[in-house]
């Protein structure tokens, strides 16, 4: 009997030399690049034109995008050139609005072996009334994911490397009350 699924022989990994993260292949960097220009273009060129939704929840969420867009982006074109720090840094930023950041800051901070960061990050977009508020859709993706983050957590307690402090908690949570503050103006 031939086994139908071949094994790929691994490719080594890129290591971006100066910061010792991995990196993408150059297909999916220039395919982010390509992607973050084309959110620049469309913001640059419907500046204004975000807030024609009649509903308020389709304003919000056009309102959130246009906030969010470029920084995530930018934020995926630096983790697939290797700038992990840089990419924490701008998902960070788009956390309190936007449940992608956090599941992209999750896989990131798994990998790192940063799983109580993990966790932490995952049970903040579960709790946040302003993500909750913007769009609930993740929540039982995101129960499950607070699952598997808690098991890794535990299975890895001795060799965590989570750094996150108070004062990124302090950031966030403030942000989040910017944003919940802001967004109850609206509404």
């Amino acid at each position: 009997m031939v086994n139908s699924k071949k094994k790929r022989a691994s490719k080594p990994k890129r290591i971006n030399p100066k910061t010792g993260y991995p990196m993408s292949t150059d297909k999916q960097i220039r395919y982010a690049t390509e992607q973050l220009k084309l959110t620049r273009k469309f913001l640059k060129n419907n500046q204004g034109n975000f807030y024609k939704s009649k509903d308020l929840q389709g304003k919000i969420g056009n309102w959130i995008w246009n906030y969010s867009a470029e920084k995530m982006d930018s934020a995926d074109l630096e983790y697939k050139k290797g700038e992990w720090d840089k990419a924490e840094k701008l998902w960070l930023e788009c956390v309190a609005i936007n449940h992608r950041a956090a599941d992209r800051l999750r896989i990131m901070y798994q990998k790192e072996h940063r799983f109580s960061d993990a966790v932490q990050i995952i049970d903040f977009a579960l709790g946040s009334p302003v993500l909750r508020g913007i769009n609930s859709s993740y929540l039982v993706d995101f129960k499950k994911k607070l699952q598997t983050a808690e098991r890794k957590a535990i299975k890895h307690e001795n060799n965590d490397q989570s750094t996150l402090s108070e004062e990124d908690w302090e950031k966030i949570e403030k942000d989040s009350d910017y944003w919940f503050k802001k967004l109850n103006i609206k509404s």
